[in-house]
């Protein structure tokens, strides 16, 4: 079973910088500035990757220290709305017989993949619902006890060498995504 991972993998999250594809103009649509942007993503953005704080209340409170006049509600919409670009080259690999996804992210994230993909692939497991995130082993266990496969038939496509080396240690088998040639010759290989 494949676990494909989200963001840079299946979504085209990062523009060569690393910087999110779907914020390059909101300074000067929103009025939300870099500094504000990066603590989002970044300062407390884990409680909401393991579940414990809603993405729109977090960004409510970081909105508040900015002063930042737009609703999160608003950024919310903007921000899903824009950041949901699928690998087309990956969308043809997906299958709801031997395929899930394996992500950290928020529920209101969550929920948009899970639309984005259903009947592409089998199940959704991101981070907030497991209460645990990727690189930690539970993470990785909880996946094991739900799919109730051998772990040697479990096999994780992810852009984080840490979340590919973790998976491996506990003896999935393991590819980071860097580009489609290399993903195919990978997926060759482990037919063969």
């Amino acid at each position: 079973m494949i676990l494909w991972d989200a963001d840079g993998v299946l979504f085209d999250t990062f523009d060569a910088e690393g910087n999110f594809r779907w914020a390059a103009t909101i300074e000067a649509d929103l009025g939300i500035s870099p500094a504000c942007l990066h603590e989002i993503f970044h300062g407390r953005w884990e409680d909401v990757l393991r579940g414990l704080k809603h993405e729109e209340d977090h960004i409510a409170e970081v909105f508040e220290k900015h002063e930042v006049n737009t609703s999160p509600h608003i950024f919310m919409t903007y921000w899903l709305g824009r950041d949901n670009v699928v690998n087309p080259a990956l969308w043809t690999l997906l299958s709801p017989a031997n395929g899930c996804i394996a992500t950290n992210q928020g529920f209101a994230r969550t929920e948009m993949i899970d639309e984005i993909f259903a009947g592409k692939v089998r199940e959704v497991y991101s981070s907030a619902r497991l209460g645990v995130m990727k690189p930690e082993a539970l993470y990785f266990a909880k996946i094991e006890r739900k799919v109730a496969r051998p772990v040697s038939t479990l096999c994780l496509i992810d852009d984080m060498p840490e979340n590919v080396e973790a998976a491996q240690r506990r003896g999935w088998r393991g590819h980071v995504y860097t580009d489609v040639p290399s993903l195919l010759a990978f997926l060759k290989n482990q037919k063969a």
